[in-house]
């Protein structure tokens, strides 16, 4: 089961308002993960803002990311939404999987 985060604004949570982090079960390995849509180097400026769940969780993007095991942070190549979905790794893949199929062409 996943959670997605959205910002927390004076007027509630707008339904326009893109997800900015991604919670879920990663396994036993991974533990609790977050996927962040945004770079790592912007946590600290980001840490104090408040975010709620899709399911009305309220919390802060510096606590979820000191509550959990994994995280992966967006990288400058790879869409949000694909990061959310899949992740960095195989969001990057997936690009790269497209790049070529579309060179074929």
């Amino acid at each position: 089961m996943s959670t997605s985060f959205k910002v927390k604004t004076h007027s509630g949570v707008m339904d326009t308002e893109p997800t900015i982090a991604l919670r879920f079960w990663g396994g036993s390995d991974d533990g609790q993960t977050v996927r962040f849509a945004f770079p790592r180097e912007v946590m600290f400026h980001l840490q104090h803002v408040e975010v709620v769940g899709d399911n009305m969780e309220e919390t802060t993007l510096g606590a979820l990311f000191d509550k959990c095991n994994t995280c992966d942070f967006i990288a400058h190549d790879v869409p949000a939404g694909e990061h959310l979905s899949w992740g960095t790794d195989e969001a990057r893949r997936r690009h790269r999987q497209r790049s070529l199929h579309l060179q074929h062409r």
